[in-house]
């Protein structure tokens, strides 16, 4: 494993192969992270510093994820570690999707269209092709249109202002059960937004191969099985106050009875009725409801440390793909991949996806009114 250090341009400046531990996570839905702790030389010094990007090599991948430096640190090393300076250097960072969380949500914006549209006006208004052209991130980026009919047949209906780019994004997508990309062009020499979506290959379905992880096939190593109602929330009262002294009420969620778990929830639109429309008003107070009852979830939890030796990352599986685990004790989860870690220490090279469950699908498949 070793790390190539990239400048501005994504031309290479330098290798790295010589280190303490190198820890690099690729994310489905949010940006990923790296980590690299060596001893400071000049000559690695001079590579980081003239340096931007990083990349990665040695291990399977099937996405050119490209991190971006952002911490650079030296210090004195621990106990048990030794270097040939007797300082440790730290470098860190984030991958190029949190470009996107240098820009917020300048003006009041109501996305009432097709999910992928929706998320194409909010990178034209606040990364590509602002109004003010000094909100323009970078010049040379595009969005490329996913062709997936699951991802065409959604719509999103959500009012912002003031939230950053990336978190609305990423926020949007997992209510929808989709992870998005921001990866280097080569050929154009540009950033290429694109939204993914996983392939399901769970014991639910027929259409592919199932990947499972399981204590039975000896591929899920220290499973952790959790469950709890005590923060969920399933029923959210949204109430809007209007100018003339009346209320706006509307209810997200179906639960009856003891089952049911209510929550309220204050909202503000900063619009006016003739710049919303009646119906549409509604769906942008079902939509804060719903991120609401998202942060209230019901608790279920499955989590362990996946042996991806049975199955080949990028070829068997990859980020967002929702695969079979389940444990000695009869709990059968669906599970979606989220992240894939890759590690190097002085114990060996490691890699194996973690873990998330499978959040409400809340997306219409109903086209806004008109």
């Amino acid at each position: 494993m070793e790390l190539i250090f990239l400048n501005a341009n994504h031309e290479i400046v330098g290798w790295v192969d010589s280190f303490i531990e190198i820890l690099w996570i690729e994310r489905y839905d949010e940006p990923g992270e790296f980590k690299l702790v060596c001893s400071p030389t000049p000559h690695l010094l001079s590579i980081i510093l003239n340096s931007i990007y990083v990349s990665i090599s040695g291990v399977p991948r099937y996405l050119d994820t490209k991190m971006r430096i952002e911490t650079i640190r030296i210090e004195p090393g621990q106990t048990g570690i030794h270097t040939e300076t007797g300082n440790v250097l730290t470098v860190s960072g984030r991958s190029l999707e949190s470009m996107l969380k240098q820009r917020i949500v300048w003006y009041n914006t109501l996305l009432i269209s097709q999910f992928q549209l929706a998320i194409f006006k909010l990178l034209d208004e606040n990364i590509i092709t602002p109004t003010d052209p000094d909100r323009i991130l970078i010049s040379n980026i595009r969005y490329d249109t996913n062709l997936d009919e699951r991802l065409l047949d959604m719509y999103t209906f959500v009012h912002l202002q003031g939230e950053y780019v990336s978190e609305v994004i990423t926020s949007l997508c997992r209510t929808n059960g989709l992870g998005w990309s921001l990866l280097w062009d080569y050929t154009e020499k540009e950033y290429v937004f694109k939204l993914q979506i996983g392939v399901d290959r769970s014991y639910n379905q027929t259409d592919t191969p199932t990947i499972a992880f399981t204590t039975e096939l000896e591929n899920l190593l220290n499973p952790i099985y959790e469950e709890s109602g005590i923060p969920e929330r399933n029923v959210c009262c949204v109430v809007l106050s209007n100018i003339d002294d009346t209320q706006t009420i509307v209810s997200v969620g179906d639960s009856i009875g003891l089952e049911r778990k209510e929550m309220f929830l204050r909202a503000s639109l900063d619009m006016t009725e003739e710049e919303i429309g009646g119906s549409h008003r509604e769906e942008a107070l079902k939509g804060k409801g719903i991120n609401a009852l998202m942060d209230n979830p019901y608790h279920k939890f499955f989590d362990g440390e996946a042996d991806a030796t049975m199955y080949e990352y990028g070829r068997d599986y990859g980020l967002g793909d929702i695969i079979q685990t389940a444990d000695s004790y009869g709990h059968e989860k669906a599970i979606r991949i989220t992240e894939m870690i890759f590690s190097q220490n002085s114990e060996g090279i490691r890699s194996y996806p973690r873990f998330k469950d499978l959040v409400p699908f809340y997306s219409s498949t109903i086209p806004p009114e008109s």
